[in-house]
């Protein structure tokens, strides 16, 4: 049986839902954000601790997040351990990861000859703008508005 090539990237760029790596990530980028705006301030000094413990080499989530960040495609920069303790430059870092994460999924959509009609494809703006480019999202062929023409939608007797 000859190779095939999966092409499970395009769940994600079809539904808008993030692939589970990506969203593993983004997940503990945002613990970080919601610890930076917690109130407390045994929470903050926690975190100072987490940083400090870190530029002394050792082994703590802040560096196993810097070591998966800079894995990725896209080059992704992880902030130096002062900048940690800057939000918005934690809000950067996510962003930056969002945007290698539909980087890497337009690449892959790219590169897929089967996959030749949504090369390059456009969305309608909702605000009446020029059509643009956007890589993840739910398309509106996948709605389905009548519940009842759902597949096993009939209650069960």
């Amino acid at each position: 049986m000859p190779f095939v090539r999966l092409l499970h990237f395009v769940v994600n760029t079809e539904t808008g839902l993030e692939p589970v790596g990506y969203r593993r990530i983004i997940l503990a980028v945002g613990y970080l954000l919601y610890i930076l705006r917690a109130p407390c301030v045994y929470v903050r000094l926690a975190l100072q601790e987490i940083v400090d413990l870190d530029q002394r080499r050792y082994q703590t989530w802040i560096g196993r997040l810097r070591t998966v960040v800079q894995a990725l495609p896209g080059r992704v920069e992880f902030p130096p351990p002062q900048e940690l303790l800057v939000e918005r430059r934690v809000e950067r870092l996510m962003e930056d990861i969002v945007k290698s994460m539909d980087a890497s999924l337009q690449g892959e959509v790219d590169v897929t000859n089967r996959l030749e009609l949504v090369h390059g494809r456009t969305e309608d703006d909702p605000d009446g703008g020029p059509p643009r480019r956007v890589v993840r999202k739910l398309r509106h062929y996948l709605r389905v508005y009548n519940p009842g023409h759902r597949a096993g939608a009939e209650p069960a007797t």
